[in-house]
């Protein structure tokens, strides 16, 4: 069954604040839609929130190393997967 990635606008924002490049923004959030929904890997339980499972992206742009985490939500709703939040670390350039 294919899911459905719904991204907050909270997380939407906090991408725009990551300092990634458009280009950047746009295979995060392509990765999102489709190989989130896809083929989530919920190995990776949150422990502050057993409803929700991590979903980390490593993306090289702009010269620096961005590790994105974000808090994905698959007890809400059947078929949907909530992003509901993100951590983000940077380094280098």
């Amino acid at each position: 069954m294919a899911l459905r990635a719904i991204v907050s606008k909270g997380v939407t924002r906090a991408l725009g604040a990551c300092g990634l490049s458009r280009e950047g923004l746009i295979r995060v959030l392509a990765r999102l839609h489709s190989d989130l929904a896809s083929q989530p890997d919920r190995s990776e339980r949150d422990l502050s929130d057993p409803d929700c499972f991590l979903y980390r992206i490593i993306l090289n742009d702009g010269g620096r190393r961005h590790d994105l985490a974000f808090q994905v939500n698959d007890a809400q709703a059947p078929g949907f997967l909530f992003v509901e939040g993100l951590t983000h670390e940077a380094e280098g350039g």
